[in-house]
């Protein structure tokens, strides 16, 4: 609890107004993408829809309007017809910049784009889902995907920080592996943990709460060990990485979660989400995405999703405040949404009618050091 206290105050010092604003933006500038990865719900599209693109003219009214650091993301962002634009105009305009790509098109890219990109963003993340080439591309539905990135990383010029993003299998293996390539590539590490095997479509989710009170003890305890192992591994090699924030997580969601409060007293309060505070997500269709605090997703009639997200922003912090409680959540939507919302693990998520009073106990904890 007390991290995410010191973390909310920490965001909420910036904030100019009594009106929240975002520190940043996860913007999918692109919903179409060719890779095909087995844990990513777009790999269900056929390619036979038409792909919405957020236009060059609307994105520079989105960074005009929300004067944030941006992470460009997808779909494939590298697919943009007009991604070298969008980075040119976030330079002018002066914003913090960074993207998410699987590596597609690392291959085609000229002396010119790579100059582009190393200047323009101070972060870039590669997803990489194997050291291993044949892996890698099987997994992305790929061929010859692992090889572009390797050459990219070992001979392109690079933006000021550069992360491998790895998606680990249900038993964690080749994560160590993983680890070595970051380090001889002298990369950092970001490791996007699963919950329980909800989020694998090849894996059945758990059907009742029976089953997580046999399975998520033992679970819970060798998955941490596991992750533990190779946290140290990781500073041992070097690499920086965020492994010991998800050692806690999988600990404090696993052995908690199969108890009387189930889910509540302890791992809600500490990675409630904090969009409201800290980030807002636009996807291709240029809406705001849902999350447990800002509800449905709204669209505006005049365009301006910056008013309107402050507006609704503004309004839960109002509805947290006069104690009024939610009949009902909504999921963040993410990769695994799909395959998580199948599981008994995400019914906390579905319909927890408390979910307002343990934001409002949250919100007034901070309340007296952020301010109103």
């Amino acid at each position: 609890m007390f991290r995410l206290l010191k973390e909310v105050y920490r965001v909420r010092k910036n904030i100019s107004s009594q009106s929240p604003v975002p520190t940043s933006m996860h913007l999918n500038i692109t919903g179409k993408c060719p890779c095909k990865c087995w844990h990513c719900e777009k790999a269900d599209d056929s390619g036979g829809r038409h792909v919405p693109i957020i236009s060059i003219e609307k994105f520079q009214v989105l960074a005009s309007q929300w004067k944030c650091p941006v992470l460009y993301s997808g779909g494939e962002p590298l697919i943009h017809p007009h991604w070298r634009r969008v980075l040119q105009s976030g330079s002018e305009l002066g914003i913090d910049q960074k993207m998410i790509t699987s590596g597609v098109g690392f291959n085609k890219l000229t002396s010119n784009d790579l100059m582009l990109i190393s200047r323009s963003l101070t972060e870039l993340l590669i997803s990489l889902d194997s050291s291993d080439g044949p892996t890698h591309d099987r997994l992305r539905g790929v061929s010859g995907l692992y090889d572009q990135i390797i050459d990219y990383l070992g001979h392109a010029p690079r933006p000021v920080r550069v992360w491998i993003v790895h998606v680990p299998p249900p038993d964690w293996s080749g994560v160590r592996q993983v680890i070595k390539l970051a380090a001889e590539l002298s990369v950092g590490l970001i490791v996007q943990p699963y919950i329980f095997s909800s989020n694998f479509p090849h894996l059945l989710p758990l059907s009742s709460s029976t089953a997580v009170k046999l399975q998520l003890p033992e679970l819970a305890g060798r998955v941490a060990a596991r992750v533990s192992e190779l946290s140290k591994v990781s500073r041992d090699s070097g690499v920086v990485s965020n492994l010991e924030e998800i050692e806690q997580y999988i600990f404090d969601y696993y052995d908690c979660s199969n108890r009387e409060a189930w889910f509540g007293s302890k791992v809600l309060p500490r990675y409630s989400c904090s969009v409201p505070w800290q980030q807002v997500t636009i996807d291709e269709f240029e809406r705001i995405q849902p999350c447990v605090f800002l509800r449905g997703i709204p669209i505006p009639n005049d365009g301006d999703l910056y008013h309107l997200w402050r507006t609704q922003a503004l309004a839960f912090r109002n509805e947290i405040m006069a104690g009024k409680i939610w009949p009902e959540c909504h999921s963040c939507s993410c990769h695994f949404s799909s395959n998580f919302r199948n599981s008994v693990l995400a019914k906390p998520f579905s319909n927890r009618k408390g979910i307002g009073v343990l934001a409002r106990k949250l919100y007034m904890k901070t309340r007296a050091r952020i301010g109103n």
